[in-house]
């Protein structure tokens, strides 16, 4: 059962598609402690569509702060080597990604623009647009073509959230596009699980101290 309904306007890819968009079956590729991460096939060459769902107590300020500030990204990002970010305004920023080598892929480098809507029916939107034609060539790395992605953050209650992550990107390389897939979706859980249990020790822990001063509050009075 898929959380969360989503916009196909929003996510409009470029590359030419298997099948259409909205008709594509999603098969769930791992599912757990309110996560799931599901995949579709998108085109003949062998690359997919990621779709990751994370269901969390906490804020949408909290979260899009954690995903957000630069440094967040070491505390959840999968494999991460550096990042720079560079602010635009308030709701753009670019940000340039490095992942580190792992057999047997070579580093992967990725830049993308991130910008930051508010929707009518309360929920945020991340859209990444790739820009990696903006990057230098720098020896021994390859540039990781985002076709489409977005984060789309929406409010279950006034305490949880359902989120999502979905995305179509292509490693590049000489390595076949299974082996990619495969190296991408254990990224992307490992990444999910590390947000999860972030969050979840942080607001812990912020509950914790508003409890703590609430009752000293009231043994002062």
């Amino acid at each position: 059962m898929s959380l969360l309904p989503f916009d196909n306007s929003v996510f409009a890819s470029p590359i030419k598609q298997l099948v259409p968009p909205d008709k594509a079956q999603w098969s769930v590729w791992r599912e757990a402690n309110n996560m799931k991460i599901s995949t579709r096939p998108v085109s003949r060459n062998g690359l997919i569509e990621i779709k990751a769902e994370l269901s969390i107590r906490t804020s949408k300020m909290t979260f899009i702060e954690f995903i957000t500030k630069p440094h967040n990204l070491a505390l959840w990002l999968d494999n991460l080597k550096s990042s720079e970010i560079k602010s635009i305004n308030i709701d753009e920023s670019e940000l340039t990604i490095r992942f580190n080598a792992i057999w047997p892929l070579a580093e992967r480098i990725m830049r993308i623009k991130s910008t930051i809507k508010s929707r009518d029916d309360a929920s945020i939107l991340i859209q990444l647009t790739d820009t990696g034609d903006k990057l230098d060539h720098e020896k021994g790395s390859i540039v990781v073509t985002v076709h489409a992605a977005h984060w789309l953050i929406s409010p279950l209650d006034n305490e949880t959230l359902l989120v999502s992550y979905q995305f179509i990107a292509d490693a590049n390389g000489s390595i076949p596009k299974w082996l990619a897939n495969k190296l991408m979706l254990n990224s992307i859980w490992k990444s999910l699980l590390n947000i999860k249990q972030h969050i979840t020790i942080s607001s812990r822990t912020k509950r914790a101290s508003i409890k703590s001063d609430a009752v000293t509050k009231a043994d002062a009075k």
